[in-house]
């Protein structure tokens, strides 16, 4: 599922879901980029747009100048993954997409892919759409192993694919002292995981969460068959919805504002309580094991556990509070669900009061708006994990997906979910471990034989 919200070259960190059946990553030569990166990342990914000479670094004043103040990244470059050129994003002067026009004017069509120097994300031009593959992949873990080198992992030799590499991976603890000896051919195993949570040999663990893990308080998750979110509203046949994605499209909500709040009423009035997978998370911050929990749920029932804020990432937003969607002036959810219930639109009183009409919408990140700048201070944080979790999501959006690019090979990631879809890279993943079932009692399964019952 795509949703094509703006053009490429303005629009960049925004919820969207990635397409993964890019036809023309055929053109891509990936050993030759691979090789570029190996020698000439470091030398390059500062160096300045050969075009307009901005250098990739942040500038306040250019931001405000550009309309950009929030842009938590700096200006950026992207590569041509077909010359290996660099160029400006959408921030400075889009010379990227400019490069991909004129060559396309000279009748080549191998410069429609980029990657970004922020964050390594895929844009395809053609397709107007971020791309994702396995071949992508092996480029984006390549990237993050030179832009964040480890002394635990290593680059793949050109040609030579990655289980061939790192026989051992030796993990320190804070005092230096050696805790265990691991093969990267060694498949991480649920054993493993049990014993590594009681031993707090995992004391760096990441949670990365999405709406399967409040089905079990009430909340519906959106893509499941027949009982999601988008399920509902595809069986509505509704007009203005003819992707039922479109509900959390900016341009739906300022269009018909009403939909929104009609067809999310369960979610704005939800009582819903912690459940089991919300109290594992806070038990392995209260075992002083839990290094963050990013999450794409809106629903806060992390906190409600009693999980400390600063250990918590809300990537799409949350509905303890609300803004008008022009002006900004904050609003109480309580002010907003009081119109709410009446079958009312909620409207900016301040707007209203200079003769201007806007909505105020809930902290809710729709498709076409920017993520939370607290997501970027913190998106690279995961590459410090020693073990990651992830429940109850499909990573099919991105960025959200693209954290895993940032965790090590030799990390284990652990899916706890009822479906594997393959998203952010799971499969391709050496140390993987996929427990398949309902959230709940695997949750429950895994409380009881660490002891935390």
């Amino acid at each position: 599922e795509v949703i094509i919200i703006h053009k490429p070259y303005i629009i960049e960190m925004f919820a969207i879901t990635p397409k993964y059946d890019c036809p023309h990553e055929a053109s891509i030569d990936t050993e030759s980029v691979l090789q570029f990166l190996a020698s000439e990342l470091t030398n390059q990914i500062n160096e300045p747009c050969p075009m307009c000479f901005d250098l990739n670094k942040k500038d306040d004043s250019q931001f405000k100048t550009n309309g950009t103040p929030d842009s938590p990244s700096g200006i950026e470059n992207w590569i041509c993954l077909g010359c290996k050129s660099i160029f400006c994003s959408r921030y400075v002067n889009s010379h990227m997409y400019h490069h991909y026009e004129e060559m396309k004017g000279n009748g080549s069509s191998d410069h429609c892919i980029g990657m970004s120097f922020t964050d390594g994300s895929f844009w395809c031009y053609e397709c107007d759409s971020y791309i994702y593959s396995s071949q992508l992949q092996k480029i984006s873990h390549c990237f993050g192993v030179l832009k964040h080198p480890t002394k635990n992992c290593t680059l793949p030799a050109i040609g030579e694919d990655e289980e061939e590499l790192n026989d051992e991976y030796i993990e320190k603890s804070g005092e230096g002292n050696e805790i265990e000896k691991v093969s990267i051919d060694e498949k991480f195993s649920f054993q493993q995981f049990i014993d590594g949570l009681i031993s707090k040999r995992f004391h760096k663990i990441c949670f990365l969460t999405g709406a399967g893990i409040s089905v079990a308080a009430g909340i519906p998750d959106f893509r499941s068959p027949e009982v999601g979110l988008y399920a509902k509203i595809r069986d509505l046949n509704i007009p203005a919805l003819p992707q039922p994605e479109l509900l959390f499209n900016i341009d739906t909500f300022r269009a018909q504002p009403d939909l929104f709040y009609s067809l999310t009423s369960y979610m704005l009035f939800s009582t819903a309580k912690p459940v089991k997978a919300h109290h594992f998370v806070k038990k392995c911050a209260d075992e002083q094991m839990l290094l963050m929990n990013y999450t794409q749920n809106v629903d806060s029932l992390e906190l409600d556990a009693g999980l400390d804020p600063s250990l918590l990432i809300q990537a799409h937003g949350h509905m303890r509070t609300a803004h008008c969607i022009e002006c900004r002036e904050e609003y109480p959810m309580k002010q907003v669900l009081e119109v709410v219930e009446r079958k009312e639109v909620p409207y900016c009183d301040k707007c209203t009061a200079v003769g201007k009409t806007s909505v105020v919408k809930p902290d809710v990140i729709f498709f076409g708006e920017k993520l939370p700048s607290s997501f970027f201070h913190h998106f690279e944080d995961i590459k410090q994990a020693d073990l990651v979790i992830v429940m109850g999501t499909s990573l099919k959006v991105i960025p959200f997906s693209l954290l895993l690019t940032f965790v090590p090979a030799h990390v284990p990631v652990v899916l706890i979910n009822r479906d594997n879809s393959g998203g952010g890279g799971l499969d391709q993943r050496e140390q993987f471990l996929f427990l398949q079932g309902d959230i709940e009692d695997i949750v429950a399964d895994i409380m009881t034989k660490v002891g935390w019952d």
